[in-house]
């Protein structure tokens, strides 16, 4: 979880640098909203609630389906998510937690890394 926001207006944006062990993978990011809870309820992380996510398969982190181009692994890459059009006031306490993952299964479909499939 970040530090509690004291500021409303934030900006989120979906450019990450990432290496992976295999020749294929997917980078999936989350935003999510951290709830403040009592000091006196004793959980160790608060209930949160998904902002927005967004996927990209890394054969096509250069945006053209077309051409894809599997990674070397070990080789860093960046990649751009398109998080969508998204609006979310965080209100004073709320927390902003930033998840990046390589699956979201079921929401999108699982990838098995090999760039076989």
């Amino acid at each position: 979880m970040s530090t509690i926001l004291r500021n409303s207006k934030e900006t989120a944006w979906g450019l990450l640098a990432i290496d992976s062990g295999a020749p294929h993978d997917s980078v999936d990011r989350k935003i999510h909203r951290g709830f403040p809870v009592a000091s006196d309820t004793g959980a160790l992380c608060p209930p949160t609630t998904t902002v927005t996510d967004g996927i990209i398969r890394a054969r096509f982190r250069g945006g053209d389906l077309s051409r894809p181009e599997l990674i070397v692994p070990g080789q860093v890459y960046r990649y751009e998510i398109d998080l969508w059009h998204t609006a979310n006031v965080f209100q004073p306490g709320h927390r902003v937690r930033v998840q990046v993952s390589s699956s979201n299964f079921p929401r999108f479909d699982r990838n098995l890394n090999t760039g076989a499939e």
